[in-house]
């Protein structure tokens, strides 16, 4: 029995269950899930409710009746090598009923057994891989009478994180070497990533997640049981597996209510179409031709179609993708009538659970004093006496921008748009004097005045083009151009998308370089983009794989970086999303620590080439 509130959350009560004279048989107490397990005694023409007690309310439910058609499949005595299962037939079925159990992983076997009429059967588990197992029951014509979940506490690998030091100083090189192998101490290929945070960081979410409702989704309660079962008893775990939802459906196929997965990779690696005449009939040897560009780079691919009026194209690793598509015959003639029908890659919907969507209850104690204790100013809003009442708040809406601001660095900086600056030469420079706190002294831009180094050379702000950072000296500090006045003047305004100013904190992202601000100039990478509803092309936006962003790390092996006054406050170290272990099983990853003495928690999750969830953390110290 699981009792949950109008938001899905899980009850603590407790109550009875009666028969018609409303005489209880027996008692049950739900657990922190809103769980029990309720064992009586059913006689036939009784028709049973569940009572139970909350808020000073009793609040009954009548239990459905017993279906005598029925085989039942339970689980008793898990020990770490083995379980007890017991086979019970119903009054309707022969006592020779002929069954058959099988121990189910994902798409392997991992058991099987044949037994005839009500029997119990030990099971052994060294077969079984780690994880949340299925028992499923079947008759003769391989329909699925019953299905029983058991969570096993074992790893299928073995994972090996080794540091090169056991203790670590401000901003020193750290180095992880990564080893995983399989069961059997074979190399074990595997995909991972890996985050290196402030461990108060890690308290915080766990303390967090423990007191939450467990996932509902099989691989995410596997991930959750595999970090949290020792904070549960293993009786709270086996009623969890009770309740969980079955994957299965008489016909031992996938329950048609849960998604098996959407499209293979195809669709989502290629561009696959076809081409149609007025008729709706195939084309054939019609010339497909794919073009895009962005600030990604410049791309262009062709095929033809075969006789089923079929083309695909290989789609270039660029994120945030518009293509132009056009079709021609063998003799370069533009077909304009044709139809183009684009195969979409259809991804798995997802539905949030109702529980997830509610707010923290003020009831959740521990939930509260987790926030508390680990993030004083981590604030979650509550309704009820003592907060305010909502408010309506009425804006303005922007103007329009001219620029892409997705280029743009810092929300706080100065902006000198494109379409703004005089179209002549000479003019960018002059410009940014118009910016405030950019001056001209000594021949030379600078910003809050001009400034000098120990050398005696002027210092003038980092220059930095289409994100890329310009040096400004040469190797013995002699200045080499950069962000000068000569320089802007020369550039022509009709390439310029807009030029940004960082001054002080928010060219702090640039660390030591940023010291004396940066100017940031992002260039139009060619004409303004072409209105393709006038022309012959046809424009398709496909949904490709997201390009990570690369985690920002200062360089601390420049020792005048590492020597830098400026504070490195980083909670989080490192992150690195795409780590694929060699033949041996074998990865190694470097990053620099920060200025702050604490310990750090190196979490590393991903999956095998088994399909194995990977898990696992470790602590490392900052003194």
């Amino acid at each position: 029995m699981q009792i949950k509130d109008a938001n899905n959350n899980p009850l603590i009560v407790s109550g009875e269950i009666v028969n018609n004279n409303d005489s209880a048989i027996t008692n049950f107490t739900t657990n922190h899930f809103g769980l029990a397990r309720i064992t009586f005694l059913y006689e036939d023409g009784i028709k049973y409710h569940a009572v139970f007690h909350i808020n000073g309310r009793d609040i009954k439910y009548q239990l459905p009746a017993i279906d005598h058609s029925k085989a039942q499949l339970s689980v008793t005595n898990q020990k770490e090598r083995s379980i007890k299962a017991f086979v019970t037939l119903e009054d309707s079925l022969h006592p020779d009923f002929r069954t058959t159990i099988l121990g189910i992983n994902g798409d392997s076997l991992s058991y099987a057994a044949v037994g005839t009429g009500t029997y119990g059967i030990t099971i052994p588990l060294d077969n079984f891989p780690g994880g949340i197992n299925s028992i499923l029951l079947f008759d003769d014509q391989q329909h699925l009478l019953a299905e029983r979940k058991i969570f096993i506490n074992k790893d299928n690998y073995e994972l090996s994180i080794k540091a090169n030091k056991k203790n670590y100083a401000a901003r020193e090189n750290a180095t992880l070497n990564i080893e995983i192998k399989d069961t059997e101490g074979k190399p074990l290929e595997s995909a991972m990533n890996i985050a290196v945070e402030d461990a108060w960081l890690t308290q915080l979410s766990d303390s967090i997640e423990i007191n939450n409702l467990p996932p509902s989704d099989e691989f995410l309660l596997n991930k959750w049981l595999t970090l949290y079962h020792d904070k549960y008893s293993a009786t709270d775990i086996d009623l969890l597996m009770v309740a969980a939802k079955s994957l299965y459906n008489s016909k031992y196929t996938k329950n048609p209510n849960i998604q098996p997965g959407a499209d293979d990779d195809e669709k989502l690696l290629n561009i696959i179409g076809r081409i149609t005449d007025k008729k709706d009939q195939p084309v054939k040897d019609r010339v497909i031709t794919a073009m895009s560009k962005n600030r990604d780079g410049f791309f262009m691919d062709t095929d033809s179609t075969k006789d089923d009026g079929v083309f695909k194209i290989p789609l270039p690793p660029i994120d945030s993708l518009e293509l132009s598509i056009q079709v021609t015959d063998k003799h370069s003639v533009i077909r304009t009538d044709d139809k183009i029908t684009i195969d979409t890659f259809n991804f798995p919907s997802f539905t949030t659970p109702v529980s997830i969507k509610q707010q923290f209850l003020a009831t959740n104690i521990n939930t509260i004093a987790s926030l508390r204790k680990y993030h004083i100013d981590t604030a979650i809003t509550f309704q009820g006496k003592g907060w305010l009442k909502p408010v309506t708040v009425t804006t303005i809406k922007k103007e329009e921008l001219t620029y892409d601001a997705s280029k743009r660095i810092s929300s706080i900086s100065e902006i000198l748009p494109g379409d703004k600056l005089s179209h002549s030469y000479g003019s960018i420079g002059y410009a940014l004097l118009t910016v405030p706190g950019v001056t001209y002294s000594f021949g030379f831009l600078s910003i809050f005045g001009p400034s000098m180094d120990i050398h005696g050379n002027i210092r003038t702000p980092t220059l930095v083009v289409d994100g890329v950072v310009m040096d400004n000296v040469d190797l013995k500090g002699n200045i080499t151009g950069g962000a000068t006045l000569e320089y802007f003047n020369g550039l022509s305004p009709a390439d310029i998308d807009f030029i940004e100013v960082l001054r002080g904190g928010e060219a702090g992202i640039y660390g030591i370089r940023g010291g004396n601000g940066v100017i940031s100039v992002n260039t139009k990478h060619g004409p303004s983009p072409v209105d393709y509803s006038k022309t012959n092309f046809k424009t398709f936006l496909p949904l490709t794989y997201h390009k990570s962003p690369q985690f920002y790390m200062p360089d601390y092996s420049n020792e005048v970086i590492k020597n830098s006054k400026s504070p490195d406050p980083r909670t989080t170290i490192y992150w690195n999303g795409n780590i694929i272990t060699d033949e041996k099983g074998a990865a190694a990853v470097n990053f620099y620590t920060a200025d702050n003495a604490t310990n750090y928690s190196v979490i590393i999750s991903g999956i095998t080439a088994k399909g194995d969830l990977i898990y696992k953390r470790i602590l490392l110290s900052r003194n």
